[in-house]
């Protein structure tokens, strides 16, 4: 399933990044919206969605973005576990 949010003239602050990442709890993908008030340079929306991933990664997930437009997709990778071999006696 996919998760829809909306980016505004405050941009990308702490608690944003917080409701992104309630969000990828039950959710893989999220779509950000970016509004007028917020930017309408690529350049600018790259970085932010650069630093949102940089922000919204830890030791179990990661995360990457496209830009389609004026919306970020972001999607969630989980790292796989590392598997333990018993050797058998």
């Amino acid at each position: 399933m996919i998760v829809h949010y909306q980016m505004g003239k405050a941009g990308l602050t702490d608690n944003f990044i917080q409701t992104v990442k309630s969000g990828f709890v039950n959710h893989k993908i999220a779509k950000i919206a970016l509004l007028k008030t917020s930017t309408r340079d690529k350049e600018q929306m790259k970085k932010m969605a650069e630093e949102m991933c940089k922000k919204l990664e830890d030791d179990r997930s990661k995360y990457v973005y496209k830009i389609i437009g004026f919306t970020m997709v972001i999607s969630k990778f989980r790292k796989k576990a590392k598997s333990v071999m018993l050797s058998g006696c």
